[in-house]
């Protein structure tokens, strides 16, 4: 029996052999669409939106960025409208984008912002956000821990209520700052950590992160501080970034969708706000 499926197999392989021949298909033309990156707060001095193009995904150009140079964009709290003004990129491997000073046109908590792109060959793109309230600090506790490097390892615990009544999003960032007081020149190392609450509307959450800070000698004319943050962000600032991270990995990783908000292109449009704190370490 197992001779004769044998012969089946390899007579059927010979077959297909003989049978196949070279496909020649058209691939339809790609059609590039718009993305766009644009995060906006309270505490910002200014608005900045990212207007690009998407690439083939058989494109080798891997410096040209696809800036869009000439797109009209607008950002309206429902009773202004404003046009941002566009800023180029110094060189073809820097992004350019649309800016608008807070003093032209504030961002304030609680309310809807939409932003409008177009451009001159048709291509549009919108999408909404709603800036979050500042959730305040309650307490903030820390200590500090030696590595047998010699670098800093700050443990922090703190708590804050979570707001009753709807989805928050939070981001927790601890900034280890070194300021020259003489030259105002400014070193930064970093720890950012997302977490997210649905069941505790209300309620007093505790929550700890750790911020590291490699070994180094403070001069006389430095100081060294800690800027401490509560970030308070929107479910599209959130979806977005949890995609990106869910997104990499490497090739060997299975494919995933990453979140977008714009209609009409890709990309993200979303609001944050914080509490901050400073500690002099």
């Amino acid at each position: 029996m197992h001779k004769i499926i044998k012969s089946l197999i390899l007579a059927f392989t010979a077959f297909s052999m003989g049978c196949t021949k070279d496909a020649d298909i058209k691939l339809p033309d790609y059609v590039p669409t718009l993305t766009v990156h644009s995060y906006i707060s309270p505490k910002d001095s200014g608005m900045i939106v990212y207007v690009n193009l998407t690439k083939s995904a058989y494109s080798n150009n891997f410096i040209d960025l696809n800036n869009v140079t000439n797109a009209t964009v607008k950002v309206s709290n429902g009773a202004i409208s404003k046009t941002l003004a566009f800023v180029p990129a110094a060189r073809a491997d820097e992004l350019s984008f649309y800016y608008i000073d807070s003093m032209d046109f504030k961002i304030e908590a609680g309310k809807t912002y939409t932003l409008n792109i177009s451009t001159p060959d048709g291509k549009a793109a919108t999408a909404t956000t709603t800036v979050p309230q500042v959730v305040p600090d309650n307490t903030l506790e820390y200590h500090l821990v030696k590595t047998q490097f010699g670098d800093s390892v700050y443990h922090l615990k703190f708590t804050f209520f979570d707001p009753a009544g709807q989805d928050d999003y939070y981001k927790f960032g601890a900034y280890i700052l070194e300021i020259d007081t003489t030259t105002d020149e400014l070193n930064t190392s970093s720890n950012e950590e997302y977490q997210t609450y649905f069941s505790s509307d209300g309620n007093l959450i505790t929550a700890t992160i750790e911020a590291y800070r490699s070994s180094s000698f403070l001069q006389p004319e430095q100081i060294r501080v800690m800027d401490f943050r509560i970030m308070h962000v929107t479910r599209e600032y959130y979806l977005y970034q949890l995609s990106i991270q869910n997104g990499g990995g490497g090739p060997f990783r299975e494919p995933s969708v990453t979140f977008t908000n714009i209609s009409g292109g890709v990309g993200v449009f979303a609001a944050y706000n914080y509490d901050q704190i400073f500690i002099r370490l």
